[in-house]
């Protein structure tokens, strides 16, 4: 059950149905495992004494599992989960943490250097579906980074790792446009090519490169409007601060495990005061003490560091969130995890 849940959880799997089952009943099983390699590996990721939940999964134990096939071999995943003895499990843990330390650095670079196409090269700046191209970008990586693109400029994203006279791509798409049936329009352009309506992958001869992104272009042309590219964010209910406790969450967890399909619940928080902000891992991620001026949460915003160049002491705002609860040093305690925010357009004095 540990085993299957965790693979479940990784491969994006809908959690409904026998999923659900299966996925609540293996988070329990999870936190208890007799796997030896799962055991080394949670301790290599300091997650122990953490309530393990499809986050847990999704964010730090998969990724782990899967930089062997990204960075290094894979062999080294299946020997952990595998591994006979501790000593042996530990070794693989602590290889499997170098290697996805590795895919970080190399996820970041990669990321920066597409930034730093877009802003510099005026070819992208009119195109609906963003293609850029690199003979320095590691193939197993470009689909994360395509993701984070896609996710920043809500533009279905193609990177493609250039080798010789080939290139091997990854794309990822936006809701309403189907990137497998885009490629299909470009199918001339394309060696081969494969996937699904939000992700799939290509291989395209370097000479037909830039063919094949005037070709995507023109078919997102044809099929994408203006409101295609803004980002739709589905708030499930106004939730004041003052329920925003323990109880509420127990309350959550009843509709647990929540991932594909069975979504956590998005809430919507208006007029809180900033108290305090600060930034998290070198200001990718932002942390904000915000207040109602009778109660005090703090929220996390992982990969919003940008917001700091947004944000001050005293301003009010408006925040859209997830709420769960988390374990540190022994101590539950609630986290807001943010999702969006603002400057809340209501006029008047703030909360606090």
């Amino acid at each position: 059950m540990d085993l299957v849940s965790m693979g479940t959880v990784a491969d994006v799997m809908p959690l409904i149905g026998e999923n659900r089952i299966i996925v609540k009943n293996g988070l329990e099983h999870l936190r208890y495992t007799e796997n030896k390699g799962l055991r080394a590996l949670m301790h290599q990721a300091g997650i122990e004494d953490t309530n393990i939940t499809t986050g847990t999964i999704g964010f730090v134990l998969a990724p782990r599992i899967n930089a062997a096939g990204r960075v290094g071999d894979p062999k080294c995943a299946v020997e952990l989960l595998l591994a006979p003895d501790d000593h042996t499990a530990s070794r693989l843990a602590q290889q499997l943490d170098d290697e996805n330390r590795e895919r970080q650095a190399t996820e970041q670079r990669i990321y920066e250097e597409a930034l730093s196409m877009l802003e510099t090269d005026t070819r992208f700046k009119d195109d609906s579906v963003l293609v850029l191209a690199s003979e320095n970008w590691h193939h197993g990586i470009i689909g994360i980074v395509a993701s984070k693109l896609t996710e920043k400029f809500n533009k279905p994203t193609i990177l493609i790792s250039l080798s010789d006279s080939e290139g091997k791509g990854s794309g990822r798409s936006i809701k309403g446009f189907n990137l497998f049936a885009a490629l299909q329009t470009c199918n001339d352009d394309l060696i081969r090519f494969g996937g699904h309506e939000l992700a799939a992958g290509l291989t395209v001869n370097r000479e037909k490169l830039e063919t094949f992104r005037a070709h995507i272009n023109q078919h997102a042309k044809e099929t994408l409007t203006q409101e295609d590219f803004v980002p739709e964010l589905v708030i499930d209910a106004e939730l004041p601060v003052e329920y925003l406790h323990l109880n509420t969450v127990d309350k959550l967890m009843v509709m647990a495990p929540y991932g594909m399909g069975n979504a956590s619940p998005m809430f919507l928080c208006r007029r809180l005061r900033v108290s305090a902000m600060r930034p998290m891992s070198d200001g990718k991620h932002l942390r904000l003490c915000l207040t109602d001026g009778h109660y005090v949460i703090d929220a996390v915003g992982f990969s919003m560091g940008d917001y700091l160049e947004k944000l001050a002491v005293n301003d009010c705002i408006d925040i859209v969130f997830h709420l769960e609860g988390n374990v540190y040093r022994g101590e539950r305690r609630v986290q807001v995890l943010l999702k969006d925010l603002r400057h809340s357009p209501q006029t008047g004095d703030c909360h606090g």
